[in-house]
């Protein structure tokens, strides 16, 4: 699945990142919440933008594949 390829790049301080987004993601593979939670808040708010940023295009394309998953098995 697409999915586990794509966690292979993405740090916990990013799921944190796409949880508080509200990312199906995130949802699917949400593990040690406090730990992650209490790493997003130790980093600096330079590192938390550049995350946050990388969150954002994860998140756009977790929905852009999503959407390709539906629009193949609609098929």
């Amino acid at each position: 699945m697409w999915h586990s390829r794509v966690l292979r790049h993405i740090s916990a301080l990013d799921l944190c990142i796409l949880e508080q987004r509200g990312s199906t993601l995130s949802y699917r593979y949400w593990e040690s919440t406090d730990w992650m939670r209490e790493s997003y808040q130790r980093t600096s708010a330079a590192q938390r933008f550049r995350c946050e940023e990388r969150a954002a295009s994860l998140c756009e394309e977790f929905e852009r594949m999503e959407h390709l998953d539906h629009s193949f098995l609609d098929r």
